[in-house]
């Protein structure tokens, strides 16, 4: 089962990258140099950039609603993951790290695919194993996930204090891509 995942994965990526090469050709690109330590890509000009965020209300695991318009005001790094992803999965701790820092300026909301999750129970317990203290919020339905257009996760928007998004990032953030692209955001 973990093996078909990993290949619907990697068709996924190899899919979206195909589309990004031959169909999406206006797109600006710019690629985090490969010493990074990871791999990851910021997209810009793809509709998403310089526009206003989708506003939502998603539910956490507990039940309250929290709401993207309620953080005007803060920059906010919108994440979209899942437990089976293991990009997501290595992204995580790089999240806390920086959450556990930059708190009090930045709010990362983290969407978890509901809708393509085995469980709560699953999500609660790779919460407590990670031991995530930021928003988790849960896209029952995939609207929100299909409002953002997202294909390949991890996926995350940074969102500025007027609530434009700024950065549309694809791929694993290391500490240091969320410090930069934040600091450079108002």
């Amino acid at each position: 089962m973990k093996r078909i995942i990993a290949i619907g994965i990697l068709l996924g990526l190899i899919g979206y990258t195909l589309y990004t090469q031959l169909l999406a050709k206006e797109e600006e690109k710019v690629i985090i140099p490969a010493n990074a330590g990871h791999y990851g890509e910021i997209i810009k000009n793809q509709g998403f950039v310089g526009n206003s965020s989708f506003d939502f209300t998603l539910s956490t695991l507990e039940g309250k609603k929290v709401q993207l318009s309620d953080y005007k005001g803060k920059k906010v790094i919108l994440n979209f993951w899942a437990t089976w992803c293991p990009p997501c999965k290595d992204e995580m701790p790089h999240m806390q790290e920086f959450y556990d820092e930059y708190s009090e300026e930045v709010e990362i909301l983290a969407v978890n695919l509901r809708d393509r999750e085995r469980s709560d129970e699953a999500i609660q317990q790779f919460i407590e194993a990670n031991h995530i203290n930021f928003p988790i919020l849960l896209d029952e339905k995939g609207k929100v996930t299909s409002a953002y257009k997202v294909l390949t996760i991890p996926t995350s928007f940074f969102i500025d204090t007027q609530g434009t998004i700024q950065y549309h990032f694809i791929g694993p953030m290391s500490v240091n891509d969320m410090k930069r692209l934040t600091k450079s955001m108002n």
